[in-house]
Parts: C-alpha cells; structure tokens; sequence
C-alpha cells in the first residue's frame, strides 16, 4: 500500500476510534453527571472530553499507521466503503436531522393549537451527536422538549435512503 493510502486508513480509523469514546463519554456524562447533579455550566467537561477525544485520535493514529499494510485488494475494498461512507456522512446525516426536526415541529404545531403546556421558551431541539457508522446508518443523540411534557432524549440509528430516512433502534435516556 502506498503512503498517500496508508495514511487515509489511518486517518480513517483513528476518527471512528475517536468517535466511538466521544459517545461513550457523552453516555457517561448523561447518565451519571446530570442525573447526580454534578454538571458544571463552566464547560470543563467538554474540554476535558475533547481532550480525551484528542488523545485516543493521536493514539489510534499512530498506532493505524505502523500497523495498517493493505494487500491492493483491500485498498479497493477500502475505497468502495469510503465513498458510500463519505455521501452518507454529507448528504445522508443532514437528511436525517432534517426528518427528526421536521417530525419534532409538527409535534410542536400540533400541541401549540392543542395549548398543550406550549410556552415561549418552546420548541427546543438540539443534536449533540450525529454520524454516520456505515454507508447508509446513521448514529444520532438528540434532545427535544415542544412542550411542558412532551420531550425525550435518545439515541437512534436510522437507515438513510436518498431523499429519506427511517429510525431502526431508538434508546432513550429521558422521557418528559
């Protein structure tokens, strides 16, 4: 395998090592720090998972470089799941976001002519995590209250197909 490759592989697998402990520190810190009450509103805990973040990305990639050797097959291999890979991390992840904010407003519209517990501070709608696993599933955590009781936190895998999307796994943290 050329260098030019051998780089792009490792680059490759040091970001999906590096995103697979950004969402387990983002579990760990939903599980246990907000629901302990220890979040602080001063931002140390993102710095401090950033770094970690940082850390396991610069480990993983020198690592992926000394070890990753790829026969010319396997450098195909891995430019036919990168490029199904990239479209789905730049058309197929902002086309789920929009399905789940499309669906998180209708419920918002649909309680506002109920006067369902709707205030001002309504809707609230947040992504902390989106990406892609595989060409075409995408990971998220998102966060959304459009009512005084109407609101969950979760992590969903959907499958993206074109112009659409559909939720296969969803695992909610909170429920209002």
């Amino acid at each position: 395998m050329n260098r030019p490759t051998r780089e792009l592989v490792a680059a490759v697998a040091a970001f999906l090592a590096a995103i697979v402990v950004f969402c387990l520190a983002l579990e760990v810190e939903g599980r246990f720090l907000f629901q302990l009450g220890l979040f602080d509103q001063t931002g140390a805990m993102a710095i401090a998972t950033a770094g970690v973040v940082v850390t396991v990305f610069g480990f993983a990639y020198a690592l992926a470089r000394r070890r990753f050797v790829l026969p010319r097959a396997g450098c195909i291999a891995v430019a036919v799941v990168l490029v199904p890979y990239l479209f789905t991390w730049s058309l197929g992840v902002p086309r789920v976001l929009t399905d789940f904010t499309s669906a998180e407003v209708a419920e918002y519209k649909r309680d506002k002519a109920e006067d369902n517990r709707v205030w001002d501070v309504h809707p609230v709608i947040r992504f902390y995590v989106a990406f892609p696993v595989a060409p075409g599933l995408v990971l998220t955590y998102h966060e959304y209250q459009v009512a005084g009781l109407d609101g969950e936190g979760s992590w969903e895998l959907s499958l993206w197909y074109g112009s659409s999307s559909r939720s296969l796994w969803h695992h909610s943290l909170w429920i209002s």
